[in-house]
């Protein structure tokens, strides 16, 4: 008899007859199934869902569907059946099947995160796998062990073991409640997320054995990926190798994860931000070799993307190859000059935000040194050019980069034109250079000029947060000097309160949403200001810390503004919470060098309290 067609909209088959029932399970209360007659018959099952007989197929159906989670892992592996038929009803059974992601006993992030869970689609749930991770805890480890248990797509559910499998383990006694509810949740399933989920609760008791367990790990992975490339796509596998190489590199066994590294680079697409991905974390790797190596395997999508070759010339440079560094650069940036003056600068600004310096440099140069520059189109990027040289501390070059804007100012056609362009007056652009200046006569310790700069600078702007912490600090061996600091730090203050409140009154009398925004952008900066003078230098630090909260508060994905908060705490002597959001500023701006500074600068201090304390 032949089997008639299943419609794609349908698992009712030809009769309209509803078989497949919701199933709603509850993963955590879930106990290992029993070695009995159950697993003969699920598989029994399975091979009747390619019956001839299509009676035999439906009761079939409704059998695996009024198992649930008991028929899961044998529907998992039967979506990818040679038989058409058992690989579709597999797949619609899994579907059938309504997991609860979430129990009472989730912590309330986690709950957070896992709200929507069952409704995304797999491409989107390594999304929510990277947010639990993210968590560093014990509800989130089970959460991840629960996902690895139970999602139906074999790639999710390796993700999410994998996942686990990185994770620090607990301490006590959080692991032994881990441990449990995880050997609860795997049972005595043979699939193989729940196979590495054993091998992750196995390495928190035996950490020496990591680099056989992964070993083994990957290789299985590896045969199963060739044996069945439709089914086990090489996204698991190539995490499971970086996460390889990473072990072997906690065991300085550097030479056997270059060779492991190597391993990963056939599995790559011409995905470009796949490749600017693995192109970051070999760079960060300092494997110049497997660079280039990309880069001849990908040669069309290198010279396609920008991005891709300033990696190619960064990795050249490192490895002292100037000449052939600079030529990727050249070709990279003579691409986009094709595109204008402002694109150039938008490079020179991504490239600088991910801490390719030495070739943002090169892309704000090419419109600040040249005989005639566009002061008019192209004065924000002097002012790109002098702060990044300031946060590399090449403060003489910062002057000087600003100073040219400044001297191009003081002709009468240009300074509204270059005011308008930067949104700051020629004085404070001014004032700025000075404190750059001072910046650097501190450097080489010419006191003299350095107060010579300050009293320039505060002539120009008074209130300069920068400026006052400099004079401050400048003032602290003498007696006269720091009174008169101090004196200017408070006119300064009650001058920024004075705004603030100003500010705030414009915000409730605003009359369109426009207006308000740009009002809020006042008083976030004027906040800013304050707070990062006061928790610098002396003063109120509760009234900073305020300050601070209020700016972030308006702005929370500012870095800038997160390291002023972060001071706060550290002013407050809340100096574990000025960790933590100082480390937060540095996931949004993970190349700043004074955030760097000042994080290094808190833990520093840590450090030294502890080894005071009795």
């Amino acid at each position: 008899m032949m089997k008639p067609h299943i419609s794609s909209n349908s698992v009712a088959g030809l009769f309209g007859i509803a078989l497949v029932g919701l199933v709603t399970a509850y993963p955590a209360e879930a106990q290992p199934p029993t070695k009995s007659t159950r697993d003969a018959r699920v598989d029994e099952l399975i091979r009747k869902l390619g019956s001839d007989e299509y009676v035999v197929r439906e009761r079939a159906s409704q059998a695996l569907a009024d198992l649930g989670l008991d028929a899961l892992d044998a529907l998992a592996q039967a979506q990818y059946d040679d038989d058409v038929e058992i690989a579709v009803r597999a797949r619609r059974l899994l579907l059938s099947i309504q997991v609860r992601w979430i129990t009472d006993t989730d912590p309330a992030d986690v709950r957070q995160i896992l709200e929507h869970y069952g409704r995304l689609p797999p491409g989107q749930r390594a999304s929510v796998l990277d947010r639990l991770s993210a968590l560093h805890h014990a509800g989130a480890l089970v959460a991840l062990a629960r996902i690895a248990r139970y999602d139906p797509s074999p790639q999710v559910s390796r993700l999410a073991a994998l996942h686990f499998l990185r994770a620090k383990a607990p301490a006590e006694p959080e692991r032994h409640k881990v441990r449990q509810t995880v050997k609860r949740l795997v049972g005595r399933s043979q699939r193989t997320s729940a196979q590495w989920l054993r091998m992750g609760l196995a390495l928190w008791e035996h950490p020496e054995q990591a680099i056989d367990m992964w070993s083994k790990i990957v290789d299985q992975e590896w045969s199963t990926y060739l044996a069945h490339p439709q089914q086990n796509g090489p996204e698991v596998l190539r995490a499971l190798l970086l996460s390889h190489v990473e072990v072997l590199l906690h065991h300085d066994r550097r030479q056997e994860a270059h060779q492991v590294a190597e391993r990963i680079l056939p599995l790559l697409s011409d995905d470009s931000a796949q490749l600017i991905e693995m192109a970051d974390w070999l760079l960060e790797r300092e494997w110049p070799d497997l660079i280039e190596t990309l880069y001849a395997r990908f040669h069309d999508a290198f010279h396609q993307n920008t991005v891709l070759m300033f990696r190619l010339a960064e990795s050249r440079r490192k490895s002292g190859d100037e000449e052939h560094a600079r030529e990727a650069a050249r070709q990279a940036l003579q691409q986009v000059a094709r595109n204008g003056p402002h694109a150039v600068w938008l490079l020179g600004i991504s490239l600088e935000n991910d801490g390719f310096f030495h070739w943002a440099e090169m892309a704000y140069r090419e419109l600040t040194d040249v005989p005639k520059p566009d002061y008019k189109e192209h004065a924000s990027v002097f002012i790109s050019l002098a702060e990044m040289l300031h946060d590399l501390k090449r403060d003489d070059e910062a002057a000087k980069a600003l100073q040219k804007l400044v001297q191009a100012g003081a002709e009468r056609p240009l300074k509204a034109a270059i005011e308008r362009e930067t949104r700051q007056t020629i004085d404070r652009l001014a004032a700025r250079a000075a404190f750059f200046e001072a910046c650097h006569y501190g450097a080489t310790g010419n006191r003299e000029a350095q107060a010579e700069a300050l009293r320039r600078s505060l002539s120009l702007s008074p209130i300069d947060s920068d400026t006052l912490i400099l004079l401050y600090r400048w003032a602290q061996h003498d007696a006269g000097e720091l009174l008169v600091a101090r004196q200017k730090i408070a006119e300064a203050v009650a001058k920024y309160r004075q705004m603030i409140e100003a500010t705030k009154t414009k915000i409730r009398e605003s009359r369109s949403r426009l207006e308000r925004l740009q009002t809020e952008i006042d008083l976030a900066q004027q906040c800013n200001q304050v707070a990062w003078l006061i928790s610098n230098t002396e003063g109120d630090y509760q009234f900073a810390l305020q300050c601070a909260l209020e700016a972030h508060r308006l702005y929370p994905d500012s870095a800038g503004i997160r390291d002023t908060l972060a001071r706060c705490y550290f002013a407050t002597g809340q100096v574990e919470r000025a960790i933590q959001e100082q480390r937060a500023a540095l996931e949004q701006d993970p190349h700043s060098p004074p955030l760097k500074a000042q994080l290094e600068m808190f833990l520093k201090h840590r450090e030294k309290a502890s080894s005071k304390a009795p």
